[in-house]
């Protein structure tokens, strides 16, 4: 039996709207709360204490642009994502790592990505599309379906970087560095998003271990690139191991091991800046020559620093700080 005395009792408002869910298995409940996506609206929420739109933490456009599995914004529903090649949303709770999983299934748009409920950030994008998704205890399972047979797989489990039986994939680092503080004389400054730089060093703060050995230098294969609007480094090599003396080739920058890891700052490599540098997805494209006569400092606003680690050693990369040195580039 239901009272029928009580009035009813509001429990949370947004302002300006709604929030709510069409996607029935996109909804997840974790330690910190029900964590849901409205592609109605192109937003993710957390309702805990209250409710909390938790896509503005970086990334309000990219949800409002690529949430939605509808044929267009309201019409031609469908929600099946356990099916191949069909469209829908799905989600769960990863114990280990303390992260919700939202993988939407599409035909034309499909994606992965991980929200951090402790530091509410997006943590990243990742490369599998599981067709079922489920936690149990402290482990999490994932499905593929080909139509064809449904295999299970065990997350947090063996090869680092090898998802669902496939080969080992690189990890890709991009971020974009355009603010940040000096001195002079003294005194303390601020250096802007507007304010001019030269880039020079990156210090890198992290782990590379496989549970039993810390790796102190890493294999071949790992890479950076370094771009903003009018400058590309093109794909560079990074040299690990004992590189005092050692003179890199025109493709390669020494990664030096001092108390944390410093990289010399790749230089620009572009031909020229009069045709399009990036593609339709923000990839740089411009054509490069790491060989001519004369290359510039990264110079600019802000540069996008890209790091490519290779997972062919099996070793688990911790990467705990990034910083970018830079001056003000003063003309």
């Amino acid at each position: 039996m239901f009272p029928v005395n009580l009035p009813p009792q509001q429990v949370t408002t947004q302002q300006g709207g709604y929030a709510g869910t069409i996607s029935q298995w996109g909804g997840c409940v974790t330690p910190f709360g029900y964590i849901f996506p409205d592609s109605l609206q192109g937003k993710i929420f957390v309702l805990g204490e209250g409710l909390e739109e938790v896509s503005m933490n970086g990334m309000i456009r990219y949800t409002n642009d690529n949430l939605s599995v509808l044929t267009d914004k309201y019409t031609g529903y469908q929600d099946n994502p356990f099916k191949a090649g069909d469209r829908g949303i799905l989600s769960a709770f990863d114990f280990v790592n303390k992260r919700w999983l939202m993988v939407k299934n599409h035909p034309e748009n499909p994606y992965t990505l991980s929200f951090d409920l402790i530091t509410k950030s997006f943590v990243s994008f990742h490369s599998y599309q599981p067709n079922i998704l489920l936690s149990r205890d402290n482990r999490l399972f994932g499905a593929m379906n080909n139509n064809i047979d449904l295999k299970f797989y065990e997350h947090n489990k063996g090869n680092y970087g090898s998802f669902y039986g496939e080969i080992p994939e690189d990890s890709i680092i991009t971020i974009i560095v355009n603010t940040g503080t000096g001195s002079q004389g003294g005194k303390g400054y601020q250096i802007t998003n507007t304010t001019e730089k030269v880039f020079d060093n990156i210090m890198m703060s992290m782990d590379s271990d496989n549970g039993n050995t810390l790796k102190l230098y890493r294999n071949v294969g790992d890479t950076i690139e370094v771009f903003n609007e009018r400058q590309y480094s093109g794909v560079t090599k990074l040299i690990w191991g004992n590189t005092y003396g050692y003179i890199p080739a025109r493709d390669e920058v020494r990664v030096q091991a001092l108390r944390d890891y410093k990289i010399d700052m790749p230089l620009n490599s572009l031909i020229s800046d009069a045709v399009a540098i990036y593609d339709n997805n923000g990839n740089p494209i411009g054509a490069v020559d790491q060989n001519k006569l004369f290359r510039d400092r990264m110079k600019g606003n802000y540069v996008t620093i890209k790091l490519t680690f290779k997972n062919t050693d099996n070793y688990k990369l911790t990467l705990n700080e990034i910083t970018a040195i830079f001056r003000e580039y003063k003309r």
